[in-house]
């Protein structure tokens, strides 16, 4: 792997190692693991009227309504209005940054369980104490394979952010596991021209495995990015069904029925006394998108589906 020195992707692996550290063993604030599913209140509140966070409600609405008593649903303008029956439940969900950061501001002193959030967010953004997130991240594993899988590239070009990066040492070793060489540059968010960056980058890697960050990819970017990486015919991997509609080779992505289903796995567990050992986790499920006009456009031979996906159920959760 070649990547120049910079402190500051230290810098966000210490920040992981010290809101695992503060947690600890999480939940200083218990769920009573004692009360019987009758008498479990979940509240979920969401962020915005998302179509993607409904479709997640559905999901966990589905999969706790024998072991909870009740699921009270709201979304994030109606907290204070609400924080009476918050301050009363065995746990609550978040759906989004804004939920996490306004009940973030109350001392309700429950248990919470944060989701719809990403692993820059997370960074630059933490969520308080005696709290679990879920994030819409893979894990890096898992996002090597299927690039790699994809792609047939070996030379993997990342750009990220300079808030968020990547711990070099931790991402050579996966890289390393997986045969292939991660090309990894920061991009420095006082002068930042992500299109001139990643055209750089291009022209060391084979493709351009693209993660979540916005100061990189976003709505005024990702036009940009697509077309300097297709004039070099080179493929983008992305984290975004959007983005393969959009141009790029294909994703690794989880649904929002994926999504729902861990998060009620994840409280079902904590309600019945069993609260995650870590902080934070990653994306347990995944489905894989591709754009077949992409590939044919850059001469590139795809996988069968069914057989990547195995190969990248393989490594496990």
């Amino acid at each position: 792997m070649k990547y120049r020195w910079n402190p500051r992707p230290f810098r966000a692996h210490l920040l992981l190692l010290g809101l695992f550290w503060l947690t600890g063993a999480m939940g200083s604030i218990l769920v009573n693991p004692d009360l019987a599913p009758q008498d479990r209140v979940l509240w979920i509140v969401s962020s915005s009227d998302n179509p993607f966070f409904q479709r997640s409600i559905q999901q966990i609405e589905k999969r706790l309504s024998d072991q909870v008593g009740q699921i009270i649903s709201i979304s994030s303008d109606q907290i204070e209005s609400r924080r009476e029956g918050l301050a009363h439940a065995s746990l609550i969900v978040t759906l989004g940054a804004r939920a996490m950061r306004q009940l973030g501001g109350l001392d309700l002193e429950r248990p919470m369980l944060h989701a719809y959030l990403t692993r820059y967010q997370y960074l630059t953004d933490p969520p308080l104490i005696d709290s679990h997130s879920l994030l819409l991240d893979q894990p890096m594993e898992r996002v090597l394979r299927f690039d790699h899988l994809l792609s047939g590239g070996r030379r993997i070009g990342l750009l990220d952010s300079e808030e968020a990066a990547y711990n070099p040492a931790e991402l050579q070793e996966k890289a390393d596991r997986e045969g292939v060489e991660v090309i990894q540059k920061t991009l420095r968010s006082d002068h930042a021209n992500p299109v001139a960056a990643v055209r750089r980058l291009l022209q060391q890697s084979d493709n351009l495995l693209a993660v979540p960050s916005p100061d990189i990819y976003n709505r005024k970017t990702l036009k940009g990015i697509l077309l300097a990486a297709y004039r070099l015919r080179k493929p983008v991997i992305s984290y975004s069904l959007s983005h393969v509609r959009a141009g790029a080779l294909g994703a690794l992505y989880t649904t929002p029925e994926q999504i729902g289903r861990q998060i009620a796995e994840l409280s079902l567990n904590w309600l019945q006394g069993n609260p995650p050992e870590r902080p934070y986790s990653l994306a347990r499920y995944f489905a894989i998108e591709v754009n077949q006009r992409v590939a044919e456009s850059l001469d590139i031979q795809l996988p069968q589906l069914d057989e990547l996906h195995e190969a990248i159920r393989k490594l496990g959760p």
